[in-house]
């Protein structure tokens, strides 16, 4: 998994989006599209502020390896992140991305009783 997959992810993963992220570092949705998308890696100075925003270490972010995620993740999310690093093709990483992504919508109250316990 490429840093702006993973970066991808994080942003999935801490219930914020590209937008988000681009307000927070004060650039355009494009770099931050370009990250996730296009293979582009971010600048040195924004590695710590991107891991702050989105709740990760450095070492994920730029290792993926798992046991250098947060701390504060449970085994389930660290379980669930090892998988999705397994994982070697980019059509499957878009569909498991998209099944959670369906099941946060069908099922709403699941994301604000996340928040409330993160926040």
């Amino acid at each position: 998994m490429s840093i702006g997959e993973r970066i991808a992810l994080a942003l999935h993963m801490s219930g914020k989006n590209r937008a988000d992220l681009a307000r927070h570092l004060g650039t355009q949705q494009s770099t931050i599209a370009g990250w996730c998308k296009d293979g582009k890696v971010p600048s040195s100075d924004r590695i710590i502020p991107i891991c702050e925003f989105t709740g990760v270490t450095p070492e994920w972010l730029l290792t993926g390896n798992p046991s250098c995620a947060d701390d504060n993740k449970s085994e389930q999310e660290e379980k669930l992140l090892e998988m999705f690093s397994d994982l070697t093709d980019d059509l499957r990483r878009e569909r498991v991305l998209g099944i959670i992504e369906g099941m946060l919508a069908e099922f709403p109250d699941s994301t604000a009783e996340t928040e409330s316990k993160s926040g």
